[in-house]
């Protein structure tokens, strides 16, 4: 949805939603997995594809009007609150089915989507979702690499429950963490926040220091070892995203241009690139405002 907001493809956009709508679950969030017939393949709702339908509603609100984008972005702002947040902690949930402050992923936290949340609903309490994602991630990163975890609990350290439901990644920088740089970009380019500054500016030394058609696909939080030998499109987007907000625009140049050469046969991976590729390229604004 955001890509079809973003590329104009009102058509494309409005197609996307209705799929989405006709498969929710009983907490008005979409199921998070289906097969190519449109059979359901994984109950309960995933919070990083709400997140960013919300976020894409709001914005298609304002860039095209009408076709209900007011009504239905409040309903998934509200349900999201209720079902993707826990209560009281304000810790954001991997999904409305599980997690919290036992278990959440941070590749997941998008705190400028929360900022235009509570804007857009009146609800001020996103401001406090916002807030506690800088606090997870200050908690969670390796405080020289500044590299965070695909999992951890509320207060940074080893999530059994990941462990348990999602494999050994919770300690390294991988396949899920890797966003974090993406949407923690956003957050600096739109709303210059000081939190996401640092962040980037952390990891952005990092993997300058690697070189973008050096960077391998995971890395331990120390950033010695690699988790994959091979050199995946997705990291070096990531790190082009990060680079703008960590200040390197020459870095960022580089993995642009690396990112250029280098595609993937992957949704997963091509999202991502295509992600970073509108960040870097100054193509994904904050429509909401401007």
């Amino acid at each position: 949805m955001l890509f079809a907001l973003y590329m104009d493809e009102q058509q494309s956009f409005d197609s996307f939603w209705a799929y989405a709508k006709e498969r929710l679950d009983s907490n008005g969030l979409m199921n998070w997995n289906y097969d190519e017939q449109g059979n359901l393949k994984g109950t309960s709702a995933a919070t990083d594809a709400d997140e960013d339908m919300a976020m894409a509603l709001i914005f298609a609100d304002t860039k095209w009007g009408g076709k209900n984008y007011h009504e239905d972005a409040l309903a998934l702002c509200r349900n999201i609150m209720l079902h993707e947040v826990e209560a009281d902690t304000f810790v954001l949930k991997p999904g409305d089915a599980w997690g919290g402050s036992a278990c959440t992923d941070i590749s997941y936290f998008s705190p400028a989507a929360y900022k235009i949340f509570a804007e857009f609903s009146g609800d001020k309490n996103w401001l406090k979702v916002a807030d506690k994602c800088y606090e997870i991630i200050a908690a969670a990163r390796n405080k020289g690499t500044y590299l965070v975890p695909d999992w951890c609990t509320a207060q940074g350290t080893h999530s059994y429950e990941a462990e348990t439901s999602q494999g050994s990644t919770v300690d390294y920088y991988y396949y899920e963490a890797l966003r974090c740089p993406i949407r923690l970009s956003w957050d600096y380019l739109w709303f210059g926040d000081k939190r996401a500054k640092e962040q980037l500016t952390g990891m952005t030394s990092f993997f300058n220091s690697i070189g973008a058609a050096n960077i391998k696909a995971g890395y331990t939080l120390y950033g010695l070892n690699t988790i994959g030998s091979w050199h995946d499109t997705a990291f070096v987007a990531a790190a082009a995203a990060g680079a703008m907000g960590g200040g390197n625009l020459d870095f960022a140049r580089s993995c642009f241009s690396e990112m250029k050469k280098n595609k993937s046969n992957h949704y997963y991976e091509d999202s991502v690139r295509i992600f970073a590729l509108l960040v870097t390229s100054g193509n994904f604004p904050d429509l909401y405002h401007y």
